[in-house]
């Protein structure tokens, strides 16, 4: 019977901490939310300027190697060139 409350005040015990570590994160991801908006910068236009570049990038990344790969196919392993551009 003794062991059984000893294991509650364990468990008890693990679940008091991880809440309040869960507490401080959150306060922890707020103030620096905070802080950063703080800076002048916002960051759901920092995310979304980021994202339309870097599929803008990439777009043009795509491009540039499908050209790249036209290219070394049409001059062939062969040296012979097709014609075709």
């Amino acid at each position: 019977m003794l062991e059984n409350s000893n294991n509650n005040r364990r468990s008890s015990s693990g679940f008091t901490i991880a809440a309040l570590a869960m507490i401080i994160s959150i306060i922890a991801l707020t103030l620096a939310w905070v802080a950063y908006n703080r800076t002048g910068n916002d960051l759901g236009d920092n995310i979304s300027n980021s994202v339309n570049s870097a599929t803008e990038n990439a777009g043009e990344d795509a491009q540039r190697g499908l050209d790249s790969v036209e290219n070394s196919i049409d001059k062939g392993p062969d040296g012979v060139d097709d014609g075709r551009q």
